[in-house]
């Protein structure tokens, strides 16, 4: 069958949902002969979806895992298809593919071990960064200036730096989801911004007292920067990484405005 499609002109490099070709899913799921008849065609072996993973990365995950998603999808899952991706993984060297440094460290960042307690994983693994460093700090008595941690000032330097580590996680609008045991460095990062960001505000009156005075207009601002991110993220634009961080910090500001506005006070 992929060989008439190819024939009637179908495209190779098709992309999928994920941003992945058909090679990719053949090397996931062990299909030898539909992955043999993509490579005779010319497929690109270091071709990347929208995690960056690629068809040898994909041929190399645990076994565990493709029949773990195989009961989910529904998809079948035999021992044949864990020697035809040892094959495959071959086929792929062969035909110059080039292996993925991280691949062993990404394999543990994203195995589902975790599941939704993904979050409070990472928050334990900011903590125990935290703790040295406020250690450090107190030795220290200068802080960031207030133009630097008040509103607009902050969004200045915040915006750029969360956009470098959104542009560390490619195809997502937001921060991906590692479900695994050790932390992904770029997902680290990105909540790192936030959560240290945090400590810096504490105990501060400008951002205590004063961020999202304007909440209307920020809210405003969030929702014209999130529906553009999105309609970008689904065609694939370049802007995505930039509109993902300042959607992520006018909702902030413009929630924790709403919040100090009609939920600040007591209630019996």
């Amino acid at each position: 069958m992929i060989d008439l499609l190819l024939e009637r002109g179908a495209d190779i490099e098709g992309r999928g949902a994920d941003g992945g070709t058909a090679l990719m899913s053949a090397s996931f799921w062990g299909r030898e002969q539909a992955a043999q008849a993509l490579l005779r065609a010319g497929a690109e072996v270091d071709a990347k979806n929208k995690k960056g993973e690629t068809a040898i990365y994909l041929a190399n995950l645990d076994f565990e895992l493709v029949e773990y998603f195989g009961k989910t999808f529904g998809v079948e899952v035999t021992e044949k298809n864990r020697a035809a991706r040892e094959r495959i993984v071959k086929a792929l060297e062969d035909g110059g593919a080039k292996g993925d440094p991280w691949g062993w460290y990404k394999l543990l960042a994203f195995i589902p071990i975790l599941h939704h307690l993904w979050f409070l994983h990472y928050l334990l693994w900011l903590l125990a960064i935290f703790l040295p460093v406020a250690l450090v700090a107190r030795n220290f008595k200068g802080r960031l200036p207030d133009f630097l941690i008040g509103v607009p000032g902050c969004l200045v330097w915040l915006i750029p730096l969360t956009w470098w580590f959104q542009t560390l996680m490619p195809g997502e609008f937001g921060p991906t989801t590692a479900v695994g045991f050790v932390p992904w460095p770029p997902l680290l990062g990105y909540y790192a911004i936030f959560f240290f960001f945090g400590a810096m505000c504490f105990g501060r009156g400008i951002w205590e007292e004063k961020v999202g005075r304007y909440w209307p207009l920020w809210f405003v601002f969030s929702l014209v920067l999130g529906l553009w991110g999105m309609v970008l993220h689904e065609e694939g634009g370049d802007a995505v990484p930039w509109l993902a961080s300042g959607f992520a910090w006018t909702t902030i500001i413009a929630m924790m405005g709403f919040f100090r506005a009609f939920l600040n006070q007591g209630n019996p």
